[in-house]
């Protein structure tokens, strides 16, 4: 049963993942450079788009919880060990490896962003 969820897990990341890195890039550049708390103003205050991001937005989280219940249930265990990680995803164990990237991109401080925009992409204060 793990590998049919691992499969279907697998498929679904595509349409998920993709899309949520690049809102996350954007949302980091806002954080970085413009208003921090007030992300995609523009794009925010237009219904659709709002519930399109917000769409993206909780799809990726709930593809992360349901793999790693997917990934602790088969190791039997709420920390998998990478050795348990690599035996259930296989060759597509680099999708957790990105996924992690782009949730720690995503959770980074905002005062870290701040002061990487203004010291090394050279932002206004």
């Amino acid at each position: 049963m793990p590998a049919t969820l691992r499969t279907a897990l697998t498929w679904a990341w595509w349409p998920i993942m993709p899309p949520f890195a690049v809102l996350v890039l954007r949302l980091d550049g806002e954080r970085a450079c413009d208003s921090p708390y007030e992300l995609l103003s523009a794009a925010t205050s237009i219904p659709v788009l709002a519930w399109l991001l917000a769409t993206i937005y909780v799809a990726a989280h709930a593809w992360l919880f349901a793999a790693w219940l997917v990934t602790a249930t088969h190791a039997d265990t709420l920390v998998p060990s990478l050795r348990s990680v690599r035996l259930l995803w296989g060759r597509q164990a680099w999708m957790l490896a990105v996924t992690a990237a782009i949730f720690v991109l995503e959770y980074w401080p905002v005062p870290l962003w701040r002061a990487f925009g203004r010291h090394v992409i050279g932002c206004a204060p």
